[in-house]
């Protein structure tokens, strides 16, 4: 049997998929809430001065879309808009709506591993603002499981927040919001991610398609 690696079939794969569901965004659209839970700097070049993601962002956003579809069996995500961003769960037809999330991290059953996710709880406390509910669903499909072996295993975890600090929340990303809106008026480039890792590193920097448009201008 003759084996040829077809790199060819394989960008035209991956570009398919990021045309249909990862597009360059409309300078003048809504602000998306995945657009202020993460590096405020890569919002802002990827409405102004876009670059398509890496292979790597395109596999990872391909798996966690194909795992949503197969468990919301497909139904389209509905969108929510509140004071200018724009949201989408995974799933609003069972209550406590669902969100569905993939993960490389070791996956266990300590509830304080899914509190370390800091943008996932964000990202959830903003759409229990725009659904006006303080129950959320939380689907968690560990790619590497916990690593003896890696293999993948599925965590499910109710979550549960006062509306006070829901609030609180939706106050920061109208913040976030701000800072991107005086940016596109050209007062100033937003700042770079402050996520760290464990070991104090820019985690978000690493598979970034615009870090060395930062290099340059630090």
């Amino acid at each position: 049997m003759k084996i040829r690696r077809n790199t060819i079939l394989r960008d035209t794969i991956l570009d398919g998929f990021v045309a249909q569901n990862l597009p360059d965004r409309k300078i003048d659209e809504p602000w998306h809430v995945s657009d202020l839970i993460y590096c405020l700097r890569k919002s802002f070049w990827g409405r102004t001065d876009p670059l398509p993601p890496t292979p790597r962002q395109a596999m990872l956003f391909m798996t966690g879309k194909g795992l949503a579809n197969e468990l919301t069996g497909g139904e389209p995500e509905e969108e929510y808009t509140l004071d200018g961003i724009v949201g989408h769960p995974d799933y609003v037809k069972l209550y406590p709506p669902w969100e569905v999330k993939t993960t490389r991290k070791k996956v266990d059953d300590n509830p304080q591993s899914i509190l370390e996710m800091k943008t996932w709880m964000e990202q959830i406390m903003c759409y229990m603002r725009m659904l006006k509910v303080t129950q959320f669903t939380l689907v968690e499909m560990g790619l590497m499981g916990d690593y003896k072996p890696p293999f993948p295993s599925l965590e499910v975890w109710e979550l549960e927040e006062t509306w006070d600090v829901i609030e609180a929340n939706w106050q920061e990303m109208l913040r976030r919001r701000d800072v991107l809106e005086d940016a596109m008026k050209g007062l100033g480039l937003p700042p770079m991610s402050t996520l760290l890792d464990k070991k104090g590193g820019r985690w978000e920097c690493r598979e970034c398609a615009y870090l060395l448009r930062c290099s340059w201008i630090l």
